[in-house]
């Protein structure tokens, strides 16, 4: 690893952050950032001092120095994601889902004289 690149990592880690924030910081890309991190994880550089939940995705909080991970927490259940979504939907949102769920319950009645005319079945 370029030794620049390694000081510039180790001035941006003074707190805690994410690859995506990092690379931010120093001027890298992501992916550059995310290789780099991994192997100075690897050499006992730096540890995962927390995780962070941005739109769906759970990213690693790096901070420099020796410590032990924080283990990384589990994925929300399909019901937990269900909830999140309900809790940000507007009124207007809700009754047009609501509409849309009894729209697909709802069963079309067919006359008796066209499903026979027709050979639809019942």
């Amino acid at each position: 690893m370029n030794p620049t690149r390694l000081k510039q990592i180790e001035q941006a880690l003074k707190k805690p952050m994410t690859c995506k924030e990092l690379a931010a910081a120093v001027f890298l890309s992501e992916r550059a950032v995310e290789n780099n991190m991994k192997k100075m994880h690897e050499r006992g550089q730096v540890y995962v001092a927390g995780w962070s939940r941005t739109k769906g995705t759970i990213a690693r909080v790096y901070a420099w120095g020796i410590g032990t991970d924080v283990p990384r927490p589990a994925a929300y259940s399909g019901y937990e994601r269900v909830q999140r979504v309900r809790e940000r939907e507007s009124p207007e949102e809700k009754d047009f889902r609501l509409a849309r769920e009894r729209a697909a319950r709802r069963k079309i009645k067919v006359h008796p004289l066209m499903a026979a005319f027709y050979s639809i079945p019942k």
